[in-house]
């Protein structure tokens, strides 16, 4: 059991409230999960999930928790940080306590922020109510943020927190505490330089302060060797930490990079080296071929509810005999990462990705210093392609690169030979430094590879096509429909109506730079007010969709679409007054540069 006292400030005023975390057994439990008495739980296992990020691998990482708060009803989010510090506590205490049990907190979890702490509201307020309650010997952890920009009458309390014989500790980053909850011996295995030689940055602790009596049990403050029995400014407050230098790429704890509810971590104990040069991939089981039948072995798995298996390691790919896949029975959220300590530097993530099916989001993403995503665009079935993120900058030293998908049960993904290298070039060969850019995306097909997902709508839910979406006016929703027929397969997809209707079925494709042509096998019966096939890259271009012989198909071609915003929309819309029926087959989309003349299209 481990208690951390916050304030919170209420129409009473300010006052001293309680988080207090205990282990569950993790075979009782999914790895993560919080289990909340009367608070969001999913609240509190996102702000877990970051705070847990940059943790040692081992069995803690993912340790299942109970929390408890007293009381039980406030508002605001500045019990964060007393909540990472008590779970981190309660999982470890089996290895390390402070004598000094007492331990008083306020600060943000910053959201996707590794561990990050932000300022909290009403700072002076809850000042003054640690003042009230805190005794010699204490611990109070304050954020950076907030002693940065304390006005007079803060630091006036700040200064009395320290002549009470308090041990203030002002903090950027959770990973400064780690003195509070790890043991000094794997403190000190963790700080160790790679070469095995003394780290001056390590701290020393050794007891110091006044001592106070609290139940008959001495307590004695921990502070660094190096701050002992000094008498501390505001702007100068205490701030031991521990640098983090884990060698290798051994999965960190899962930062909840989106929000969710379920983290899952899987490691087999060997670690890939980190040493930069001649392209080196930093990724550990970059190809996954490790971990069949499971979770992929060096990657964290987050999901939301009851998805934990989402991704899982099966046979196929294009390296190797294994890929990553993302597919469930049921509706689903997962995140597959992989969280890496790189140098300073610019950093290139490039990943081979086919992906099936409808899904609200699907992205690949890179965070150094900001966040970098790009939308994985649908694939032909059982192909992939390559897309790759540039000019990915890192300063602090941590970088995340994963995938996500939040999809319905019919649509399912799958990753191959995915890279992380230091790289300082853009993909089109510029500087990054000079580019000034967060992120450049660039993406790759293969020549005459068809772009459209179920292009033959073959596969269907309620009639609707997988893959395209619907636009209509008035009550006509449901004026596209899937019916058996077309020349294609055993399925085509049908405008059609008994009375007037607007109708307009699509399909938006991710896609590299350069030009597209686009095709499709078409049967109307009635020349309606519009019909027509249309194609929207940088430019919007139509075609006209004429009548055709009674049961039969003609093919309608569209070229030289031009995408210089790495996107290409293709499409059908029908607006008639009457009654009428046009049915659509084998639609592709493919890149290529000429015109049907064979003039290149750069030159028409």
């Amino acid at each position: 059991m481990s208690d951390v006292f916050f304030p919170i400030v209420g129409c009473g005023g300010a006052r001293i409230a309680t988080v207090r975390c205990d282990c569950l057994n993790a075979k009782d439990y999914p790895a993560g999960r919080a289990l909340v008495l009367a608070r969001d739980e999913q609240e509190i296992e996102r702000i877990l999930a970051d705070a847990r990020s940059g943790e040692p691998t081992g069995a803690e990482i993912a340790r299942p928790i109970w929390v408890r708060f007293m009381p039980q009803q406030f508002t605001g989010k500045s019990y964060g940080l007393a909540l990472a510090l008590a779970d981190k506590r309660a999982r470890y205490r089996s290895k390390f306590t402070t004598p000094n049990d007492r331990i008083f907190a306020t600060g943000l979890i910053i959201e996707d922020g590794f561990g990050r702490v932000g300022q909290v509201e009403a700072f002076e307020e809850k000042l003054k109510a640690i003042v009230d309650d805190a005794m010699p010997g204490n611990i109070v952890i304050l954020p950076q943020e907030n002693v940065d920009a304390a006005s007079v009458r803060e630091q006036g309390l700040l200064d009395r927190l320290i002549s009470l014989g308090v041990i203030c500790r002002v903090i950027a980053r959770l990973d400064e505490l780690a003195d509070l909850y790890a043991s000094l011996e794997e403190s000190s295995r963790i700080n160790a330089p790679p070469d095995g030689t003394t780290d001056e940055r390590q701290p020393v602790f050794s007891a110091a302060g006044p001592a106070s009596s609290r139940g008959g049990v001495e307590e004695l403050a921990l502070q660094p060797e190096s701050r002992r029995g000094s008498a501390l400014s505001p702007r100068g407050l205490a701030m031991s930490f521990v640098v983090m230098l884990l060698t290798g790429l051994t999965a960190f704890a899962a930062g909840n990079w989106f929000g969710g509810a379920s983290l899952v971590t899987s490691y087999a104990g060997e670690t890939a080296s980190t040493e930069q040069g001649g392209g080196e991939n930093l990724l550990q089981n970059p190809s996954f071929e490790q971990g069949e039948g499971q979770q992929p072995v060096g990657w964290i798995t987050f999901s939301r509810g009851k998805h934990d298996h989402a991704d899982y390691v099966r046979s196929g790919g294009i390296d190797g005999s294994l890929v990553l896949e993302h597919r469930s029975e049921k509706a689903f959220y997962v995140d597959t990462h992989q969280v890496l300590n790189v140098p300073k530097g610019y950093y290139a993530f490039s990943a081979w990705v086919s992906s099936e099916g409808d899904r609200k989001a699907h992205r690949m993403r890179a965070r150094g210093d900001d966040a970098v995503e790009i939308d994985i665009p649908i694939t032909a079935p059982h192909s992939f392609q390559e897309l790759s993120i540039h000019c990915i900058e890192v300063t602090e030293g941590r970088l995340a690169v994963g995938f996500y998908m939040d999809a319905f049960k019919t649509s399912s993904a799958a990753y191959d030979k995915v890279e992380v290298v230091e790289s300082s070039r853009a993909a089109d060969g510029s500087d990054c430094a000079e580019a000034g850019s967060t992120g450049d995306i660039s993406m790759k097909v293969f020549d005459g590879e068809n772009l459209v997902e179920n292009p033959s709508f073959e596969r269907s839910h309620d009639q609707n096509p997988i893959g395209w979406g619907t636009f209509s006016r008035g009550k006509y929703d449901h004026a596209d429909s899937v019916q058996p027929g077309g020349i294609d397969g055993s399925f085509a997809l049908e405008h059609g109506g008994d009375e007037a209707f607007y109708v307009d079925t699509y399909q938006v494709l991710w896609v590299p730079n350069g030009y597209y042509a686009m095709s499709a096998w078409i049967n109307t019966d009635s020349v309606d007010k519009v019909n027509r096939m249309y194609a929207r890259g940088d430019h919007v271009i139509e075609l006209d969709i004429p009548k055709t012989a009674a049961g039969g198909y003609q093919q309608l071609q569209i070229h030289c679409i031009k995408a210089s915003e790495k996107k290409v929309v293709v499409g059908f819309y029908t607006d008639t007054h009457q009654a009428s029926v046009v049915s659509y087959d084998n639609v592709q989309l493919v890149q290529h540069d000429q015109t049907a003349d064979g003039t290149r299209c750069a030159e028409s």
